[in-house]
């Protein structure tokens, strides 16, 4: 892998560093991690690269594999891999970022919070992803596009090449970012050449009654590209790729034996002559997966033999398969509790193994949003509401009978928040002030009261 002493040594002439530039990225496509994400992303995308690849093929009674043109080939892709990546950044982000200062996540640009979830979507495709603090707002840069140069003696990300291409025909882009400032380079059908020369990161224009003036660039306090990587810094799918891969050809299988009545032989009955004739056995063969008809002769006749299609077998499979993978992936399965009856206690229990999986993880996104304040000069400290379904009947009891011993508006807080009107707290509570002080202020007369 290329260093940012690498790019030190290539010299400082532009024919140097666009060919430095050029071996950077085709050293990275072949990055083992990379191709992993390439196909990583495929999968979130609901396209499974083994089943999509695997052809069907027949040995007819000559002996010969031919490709099967004449059965079903249904390819059937779950969409369990791209639920279980959602399940696990939703889970952490899905109720939003909350900083102690009100200001912060405002001046982390309207998009920061979407950003940083798709940031984490493509850590989980890739092992690590990255976002540029781009002067008032997050962008986002997946290891498929971005080329990291790490610094050899510190280890930490000093520079980066980020590339892409709208389709193969358009032209190739490319920025090269460095400690002081990024330089903008395309590509065409020549060489790589330096669309937009060096410039610092922060420019900042003054404008005045004389003209307009554009002052002394600036930088970052550090690297404005932070890295976001798992713990382990290897992807989401690594290491059960071959079981999402089993479950959708076990689907794939089961639908296509319904389709085909591939379970179903046949026995020639009066044609003895046919024992010793392969390509007349074969022949009749093909007229029955083509046509589903053949002719006999006289004093022939053809019995049909089925074998009952291993439903239950295979549906038990399935089961035993997608049970495995919710387990594998740590992930929460809803149907566990879809029966609505289970206990705030159980609820939990399924959860625990998410949970440890997604506390990894915080760990990380906490890390990488710290590096972005730390760039952004905001000290503040991000925390999370992790989203989990609830026995919110359970919960409203404990929150009632809990009553007597806080104050009246905790327990309204707790309530609405329960139900899900959280945001209609403030409003409730003026409402019900309001209304005590109405009753209050009311004269109270004692009727039959001899006054005067």
């Amino acid at each position: 892998m290329k260093t940012y002493q690498d790019l030190l040594t290539a010299g400082a002439s532009e024919q140097a560093r666009t060919d430095f530039i050029l071996s950077a990225i085709r050293e990275h496509l072949t990055d083992p991690l990379v191709r992993e994400a390439e196909i990583n992303q495929q999968y979130y995308d609901g396209m499974n690269v083994t089943i999509t690849q695997a052809d069907k093929f027949i040995t007819d009674i000559m002996g010969k594999t031919v490709p099967d043109i004449y059965h079903a080939n249904h390819k059937i892709k779950c969409s369990l891999y791209p639920y279980f990546i959602n399940q696990q950044v939703l889970f952490l982000l899905g109720n939003g970022i909350s900083f102690s200062n009100s200001t912060t996540l405002k001046k982390l640009g309207k998009d920061f919070e979407h950003t940083v979830t798709q940031i984490a979507i493509d850590c989980l495709n890739g092992g690590k992803a990255f976002g540029f603090w781009n002067f008032d707002h997050l962008e986002n840069y997946s290891i498929r596009e971005f080329a990291p140069l790490y610094d050899e003696e510190t280890g930490r990300l000093t520079a980066g090449i980020r590339f892409w291409r709208l389709t193969p025909e358009k032209p190739l882009r490319v920025i090269l970012f460095e400690p002081d400032g990024y330089t903008e380079y395309i590509k065409t059908d020549g060489e790589l050449e330096v669309k937009t020369a060096k410039r610092p990161y922060i420019q900042r224009i003054i404008a005045s009654t004389t003209g307009v003036e554009i002052a002394p660039g600036e930088a970052y306090p550090g690297f404005p590209i932070v890295p976001l990587e798992t713990h382990n810094r290897k992807t989401a799918m690594y290491g059960h790729r071959d079981s999402i891969d089993g479950y959708d050809l076990l689907a794939s299988g089961l639908l296509n034996n319904i389709d085909n009545f591939e379970l179903v032989y046949w026995i020639i009955k009066g044609a003895p002559a046919l024992a010793d004739d392969p390509e007349a056995l074969n022949e009749i063969y093909q007229r029955l997966i083509t046509t589903r008809m053949v002719a006999v002769g006289e004093g022939q006749d053809m019995e049909e033999h089925r074998v009952e299609i291993p439903y239950e077998a295979s549906s038990a499979g399935l089961d035993f398969m997608r049970k495995q993978l919710f387990s594998d992936f740590m992930a929460f399965d809803p149907y566990s509790v879809a029966g609505g009856a289970d206990t705030a206690t159980q609820i939990k229990a399924s959860y625990e193994p998410l949970n440890e999986k997604t506390d990894l993880f915080e760990y990380q996104i906490t890390k990488f949003i710290e590096g972005i304040l730390e760039l952004a000069k905001i000290d503040d400290i991000p925390t999370y509401t992790r989203s989990m379904i609830v026995n919110k009947q359970e919960e409203a009891q404990v929150v009632i009978q809990a009553a007597e011993y806080t104050d009246e508006e905790y327990t309204t807080r707790k309530l609405l928040d329960i139900i899900g009107d959280a945001d209609q707290s403030e409003e409730i509570i003026k409402r019900r002030d309001a209304e005590a002080m109405e009753r209050f202020a009311e004269p109270i007369t004692a009727e039959g009261d001899d006054v005067g």
